[in-house]
């Protein structure tokens, strides 16, 4: 079969089927080149690559896992009459739902995404379904899991509506045999929702899918997160180590838990792996600069759907973030800019606009952005101990206050009231520490043949020790940072710790 060859920054060239090109060339999936992999520009202008190359990369590092433990995984296939279940078969729906899983992204990506409405996309799912349920069989219960992010169910939704008659099985077809797809195994990889045995009594077909699933979306190590590894972390210039992918591939195997897993002759590939997704995390996705303009991103888009008038109908939500925007407008980054811009336009011409609103907009446009009040982990837990908060226990505590939206609101206005500050000049933003000790805890590693969690292997990485799951930053106008610091201070020294639960006196 022709085959095109695409060259990339990471893997150097990927090879592309003939029968993927339909797929590649549709206006669906071409829109990936406009929806940016991360919203770090402000602090990184270089880090313009796309969901596009992206999704390209994960199709080519799954199906290279899949190559390697290929036969391992179907070594006790033979004879099996309940279905056609081949590496063929496994092969093809891999290779759609690695092509496809992030087809249903919002514009700005994560941020956008923060404006999708789980509930609206799980309808148009179900209407979708109900359409083709004369053709495929699709379970609405692989959507129920909260786990499964909203652009995995819009990736569902656009690949339903869109896509459905390009995804042809086309590697093997037996003389006489006709080979069905089996759409739900694909929406299954693209959501990480593995087979029960209620959904499956065969055992040995269940761990073929569930390992299948895992190649693209586990909880552990996976296609997408090597790949959005590797390139966010070139694209940055190298801020973590350098993977070495090819011994991971090498290394990896399938264990006994229905999922892919790696050998010791990966360790030192999976150490370097693990340390640079905490360095991403801990210098770069959660830069106070990041989480700050992310924060203003997402409020500006807010702000702006509330900006609605009569002859402005490109301004609601509906417009940019609904299943219809994505699947049926192909709306992308270029879009929403578009609509900033208009609005910007809009709410300087116009002085019946709020203050709030023109004070985000100077922030953004020119790039008046307000300060933390620390930086740092470190710092922020410094704060914490000066609050007389020493403990772990303690600082979980005060953060689930903190956590708490109507809390955290009650805090700003309280703030702003005391000190006199304008509304859209104090923010506090929630960061989420995604730390690896979930990858630790849950990624089994082989060692002459005994099992053993990845955790056990490495040296010691003991952050939740140190941190709490969610940690808080602080940004306020740069004059006004140690009048700020010494209200909060006051605020959260006079939180009332004698009941179980926080409340202000």
């Amino acid at each position: 079969m022709k085959r095109k060859i695409i060259r990339d920054s990471i893997y150097t060239y990927i090879e592309i089927e003939e029968n993927v090109r339909d797929i590649i060339d549709s206006i669906s999936f071409q829109r990936l080149k406009n929806i940016k992999q991360l919203t770090i520009q402000h602090l990184y202008p270089s880090a313009n690559h796309t969901r596009f190359e992206h999704s390209l990369g994960v199709m080519h590092l799954a199906l290279q896992i899949f190559e390697k433990i290929k036969e391992q995984l179907l070594s006790n296939q033979e004879g099996n009459s309940s279905l056609y279940f081949n590496e063929y078969f496994l092969k093809d729906h891999l290779l759609y739902a690695a092509l496809l899983h992030d087809v249903g992204h919002a514009p700005f990506s994560h941020v956008g995404e923060k404006l999708y409405e789980r509930k609206e996309i799980l309808a148009e799912i179900k209407k979708e379904i109900w359409s083709i349920k004369n053709k495929y069989i699709i379970s609405l219960n692989i959507f129920n899991s909260e786990k499964i992010a909203p652009h995995e169910l819009m990736s569902c939704y656009v690949l339903i509506r869109n896509f459905i008659d390009k995804l042809i099985p086309f590697n093997f077809k037996p003389k006489g045999e006709k080979i069905i797809l089996d759409l739900e195994f694909i929406l299954r990889i693209i959501c990480g929702s593995k087979y029960l045995s209620s959904d499956d009594p065969d055992i040995n077909v269940r761990k073929i899918k569930n390992t299948i699933i895992s190649i693209v979306n586990s909880e552990t190590i996976d296609a997408d997160k090597i790949d959005y590894l590797l390139r966010d972390n070139k694209i940055i210039g190298y801020i973590g180590p350098r993977l070495d992918v090819n011994r991971l591939i090498m290394s990896a195997t399938v264990n006994s838990s229905e999922g892919l897993s790696f050998t010791t002759m990966g360790i030192s590939a999976l150490q370097g792996l693990i340390d640079c997704r905490d360095i991403l995390y801990l210098w770069v996705f959660n830069h106070h600069t990041v989480v700050y303009t992310d924060y203003l991103y997402q409020k500006c888009f807010v702000q702006f759907t509330k900006l609605h008038k009569p002859g402005n109908e490109w301004m609601p939500r509906k417009n940019f973030f609904s299943p219809k925007a994505i699947a049926d407008d192909n709306v992308s980054d270029i879009d929403v800019l578009f609509m900033m811009n208009k609005a910007y336009k809009l709410v300087e011409k116009d002085a019946t606009f709020s203050k709030y609103t023109s004070r985000l907009i100077d922030q953004f446009r020119n790039r008046q952005f307000l300060k933390p009040l620390w930086k740092t982990l470190n710092q922020y837990n410094d704060f914490l101990d000066k609050c007389g908060y020493k403990n772990e226990k303690e600082k979980k505590e005060v953060n689930d206050y903190i956590n708490n939206w109507k809390n955290r609101m009650r805090l700003v206005h309280s703030i702003s009231n005391n000190l006199k500050i304008e509304r859209g000049n104090l923010f506090i933003v929630k960061r989420e520490n995604k730390f690896c000790e979930e990858i630790l805890e849950k990624l089994i590693i082989t060692d002459n043949d005994i099992q053993k969690t990845l955790g056990k292997l490495l040296p010691t990485k003991d952050s939740k020790s140190k941190y709490q799951d969610t940690a808080f930053y602080v940004y306020c106008k740069k004059d006004q940072i140690e009048y700020v610091k010494k209200e909060l201070e006051y605020q959260l020294i006079n939180i009332n710790r004698s009941q179980n639960y926080f409340n202000f006196y």
